[in-house]
């Protein structure tokens, strides 16, 4: 779905990847339950390459029906991580405990500038806010002064997290087609259970474009259903994250100190 120099692919892989945050009510938060389950299947990333502008011109070669799917959606990520200007627009629920909503707006100028502003809509974990310029990170956390984060800012959503997990996701099969902003788009799903356990079942879905091959939106639920008598509640804890993206150029992405 960005072209500013040659760069390590892995080096992406490695900020976009850093865990991010589910709540929960049980003592460990169902996304990290979801993440360790996935574990294995995240390591199987490709192997490190270094990647160029050539790389990535056959992700504006039109989508095919007969296609193989995770051949489509791992062009399309890497064309996506180094597209030189998208915008996209995030929702994450949960409905553990009271539940919680947070919404996400990140913005990218190529896979070495991004800004990541999440509101957590009154939720504990409060808002926050990220640009990565190249190596550097900077943060805050609500009102509160910015600062440089040397090891990675500690608090949040990580850039892409999610949507990469689901673009890494080797299960992804063609389901069916769908209309996103006016462009014909192919559907790719996978259900699994994560770690093999029969109460807990994920669901990933993306949407790539037929005729530019760019991620247009991607869909994560997460579920967990447990018998009535192991807990009060006999209705399932849903986490659901979803991403729609849009093309074009954004605003300079610049060190805010």
């Amino acid at each position: 779905m960005k072209f500013n120099c040659v760069v390590c692919a892995t080096s992406v892989v490695a900020i976009l990847l850093i865990a991010s945050r589910f709540c929960s009510a049980q003592d460990k938060p169902l996304g990290d339950v979801a993440r360790e389950a996935r574990a294995q299947k995240s390591e199987a990333h490709p192997a490190t390459k270094v990647v160029t502008n050539d790389d990535f011109n056959s992700a504006a070669v039109p989508v095919q029906e007969t296609d193989d799917p995770v051949k489509v959606v791992t062009e399309a990520w890497q064309a996506f991580i180094a597209d030189a200007g998208h915008t996209c627009h995030g929702e994450l629920t949960n409905n553990s405990g009271p539940g919680s909503l947070e919404t996400s707006l990140i913005e990218a100028q190529g896979r070495d500038r991004i800004h990541l502003v999440i509101n957590a809509h009154g939720g504990i974990a409060g808002d926050s806010e990220l640009i990565v310029i190249g190596s550097d990170q900077y943060g805050r956390l609500g009102a509160r002064p910015w600062q440089k984060y040397p090891n990675g800012f500690p608090y949040g959503e990580r850039p892409f997290g999610r949507l990469s997990e689901i673009a890494y996701d080797s299960g992804l099969k063609l389901v069916g087609r769908a209309t996103i902003g006016g462009s014909l788009a192919f559907v790719y799903e996978n259900k699994y259970h994560p770690g093999g356990v029969n109460i807990r079942d994920t669901t990933d879905d993306i949407w790539i474009g037929a005729n530019d091959h760019r991620i247009l939106k991607a869909e994560m639920v997460f579920t967990e259903t447990h018998p009535s008598s192991t807990f009060m509640r006999s209705t399932p804890f849903v986490t659901h994250y979803t991403a729609t993206c849009s093309y074009g150029p954004v605003t300079e992405i610049k060190a805010p100190i």
